[in-house]
């Protein structure tokens, strides 16, 4: 059983969903540190004039240092729907805004008090406009506390997976000595960007995954997506 671990991020890329594909448990790596300037709040949207976008849920960091991702405030004053006009700004036009937008825009309710509140239901809608059925479980709900190689031994553990799959930035810190200890065994993600039909000028690579899903629709997103995994395996 391979277990893939993240922290939840708002609507992410395809690259996060195309590790998850591939194994068969995914964890929402909830308690650890929140990382200001991350993807852990902020998206990249194509703009319908070829540029750019960026969008930012602004939260709570003051006096809160070392706050968990699961006890960060989303800031009060912040109008959430206001990325729903962004987005439909954008994309009304796409082949498959009519069939995604009403499911996405029904997690942007008013008065949203966590982050995780909308970065977790979004990203596990996502999950189902892919078609990736996977056990999913919460990080802060398994008791995993620890770091670095240790936090992915602690998922393997906790879930009862014999492999962990990271992404390639995991061989900064990973130590296979203690895989080995464990008896456990570790992969690195193996990822190419695929190609699909994007609006405006040129291509852009790392926009939120709605990217592929408002401008293909669904059931040509899935297939685009999947041919992607079975294409690109791990090392």
């Amino acid at each position: 059983m391979i277990v893939v671990g993240h922290q939840p991020q708002y609507l992410p890329h395809i690259g996060l969903f195309n590790k998850i594909a591939k194994g068969d448990i995914f964890v929402f790596v909830d308690n650890v540190q929140f990382l200001k300037k991350s993807w852990q709040n902020r998206t990249l949207v194509k703009g319908i004039n070829g540029q750019e976008m960026l969008m930012s849920i602004p939260v709570q960091v003051k006096g809160k240092l070392n706050q968990q991702i699961k006890d960060v405030l989303i800031a009060e004053d912040f109008l959430i729907k206001k990325h729903l006009k962004t987005i439909k700004f954008n994309y009304s036009k796409t082949t498959g805004f009519e069939e995604v937008y009403p499911i996405i825009a029904k997690y942007y309710k008013p008065n949203i008090k966590y982050l995780v509140d909308i970065t977790i239901p979004l990203m596990r809608e996502m999950f189902s406009l892919l078609n990736i059925k996977r056990n999913i479980f919460i990080g802060s709900e398994l008791g995993i506390e620890k770091a670095k190689t240790e936090l992915l031994i602690d998922i393997c553990l906790k879930t009862g997976a014999d492999s962990y799959l990271s992404g390639q930035g995991a061989k900064s810190y990973f130590a296979s000595d203690l895989f080995r200890e464990n008896k456990l065994s570790h992969h690195c993600n193996i990822f190419e960007h695929p190609h699909y039909s994007q609006t405006g000028k040129g291509f852009f690579t790392g926009m939120t995954t709605l990217d592929l899903l408002f401008n293909e629709g669904i059931e040509n997103s899935r297939k685009i997506f999947w041919d992607n995994v079975s294409q690109y395996s791990y090392e």
